[in-house]
Order: structure tokens, then C-alpha cells, then sequence
């Protein structure tokens, strides 16, 4: 049938041609022709798993939320000859999420910055020999943890369902910086709220962390567990 059909269009611009008649309607023909075929080639349609650009999503800003979050550091000691669990408390932290929960893949996290003059304890000496000695605050104002990548994303963020994840990075205090890895859990609590725990352990040793020799202070531990436990809105 195929061939019958375009056999006549041939004769009949043959036929045009000799006469010196015009070809754009024969063209069009031909044209509405190949069209109107079974074996017409349809438009580009987009890769299969590729979202249509103009359906993805857009990542959303989460800021963090200072007077419901907070940062701890705990170690252990011996004051006075008894043992003694010290944990420093600060809510001056400040960072931002950025995250599409429809592609959490593509989540970013900015640089979480502390403010180290801010975090204490439950006894104010020892809150004045982190700040002078130990952080030297004066010097070195602010804790920085700098994302570097995260493992563990899902596919998909479901309302109400805690995500757990790593979240690599260099985390600098006073003037040494080294690589750590934070243990997260992240609940969407809704489409404009995030809430979570990150957690990880340093050597004290590994940031020249010293104790200033005070009779009073004995055993002061190594390990240093570092938390964080923050709410982040979107703005």
C-alpha cells in the first residue's frame, strides 16, 4: 500500500515538473504522508528516571533554630577525688540545611558554626580554664565543623520517619583541624521542620586540648563525645 502511494506522488511530480507547475504542495503531501505513517518517528521524550526539569523540585533552606537546639561536649574527670562526668552546654550554634525531600540526595549542609566562648559547665572555674586555657576563646572564638559529603540518604524523605546518616566532614577547634565523621538521625517532623541528633568523639590529645594543672583536677578523660541536637525551619 506504502509503496503504491508514494510511487503516485513520484509520477504525479514528474509530471508537475515537466509541465513547470509548483512543488510546495506535493512537499507537504509527502510530508503529511510520513506523518500520518505507522513508522513516524515521535517527538524526543525525556530518559526514563530523568525528572522533567519542569516537575523537579526545589531545595529548601532549613536554618537552624538556636533557642531549640544545642551542642554538648562530655568527659569524664575526677574533681575533688571524686569522679565526675562534665558536660559543657551551648544553644549558639548556627548552620543551614539545604534539602529537597523529594531528592534528599542533593542535600547540602552549610559550614555549623559554635560559639565557643559560650559553651559552660556546672561550675564557673572550670567554665574560665576552657575559655582561657583550654579553647582560649580569646584567640579562637568560634568551633567549625565544614561538611565534606553524606552517606545514607534515601530516595525519598517520608513525613514523620527519622532518616539515619554520616555526615563526614573537618571539624577545626582553636587552630588544629582533622576529619570526623558525625552518626545523624534526622526526623522531618513536617515540610517545614527538621529535627535531629549528630554525635562523635574526639581525642582530646589529637586537638591539643591540655588541662591546666589544678590540684583540685585529676584523670581527665581522652575521649571527648561531641552532640548535637538541633531543630532547623524553613525560612
Amino acid at each position: 500500500m506504502h509503496t503504491k502511494r508514494y510511487f503516485l506522488v513520484l509520477l504525479l511530480t514528474l509530471l508537475l515538473a515537466a509541465c513547470g507547475g509548483e512543488q510546495p504542495a506535493v512537499e507537504e503531501a509527502v510530508v503529511g504522508d510520513v506523518e500520518a505513517g505507522e513508522t513516524a518517528v515521535p517527538a524526543e521524550a525525556p530518559a526514563p528516571g530523568v525528572p522533567n526539569s519542569d516537575s523537579a523540585g526545589s531545595p529548601v533552606t532549613y536554618t537552624i533554630i538556636q533557642d531549640e537546639s544545642e551542642v554538648r561536649f562530655t568527659l569524664s574527670e575526677e574533681l575533688r577525688g571524686n569522679p565526675t562526668t562534665v558536660v559543657g552546654r551551648s544553644n549558639q550554634i548556627r548552620g543551614t540545611i539545604g534539602l529537597d525531600l523529594s531528592q534528599p540526595a542533593a542535600a547540602q549542609i552549610s559550614p555549623i558554626v559554635i560559639d565557643a566562648a559560650s559553651l559552660a559547665t556546672d561550675e564557673n572555674m572550670r567554665n574560665r580554664a576552657i575559655g582561657r586555657f583550654i579553647l582560649v576563646t580569646s584567640s579562637y572564638p568560634e568551633i567549625t565543623f565544614t561538611p565534606t559529603g553524606i552517606t545514607g540518604l534515601p530516595d525519598s524523605v517520608t513525613i514523620g520517619e527519622p532518616v539515619s546518616l554520616s555526615i563526614s566532614g573537618d571539624l577545626a577547634i582553636t587552630n588544629v583541624t582533622l576529619p570526623v565523621v558525625f552518626e545523624t538521625t534526622v526526623t522531618a517532623v513536617s515540610d517545614t521542620r527538621l529535627e535531629g541528633h549528630a554525635s562523635t568523639t574526639i581525642q582530646r590529645a589529637n586537638y591539643n586540648l591540655t588541662i591546666p594543672s589544678v590540684p583540685a583536677v585529676a584523670n581527665v578523660a581522652e575521649d571527648i563525645l561531641l552532640e548535637i541536637d538541633f531543630v532547623a525551619e524553613a525560612n
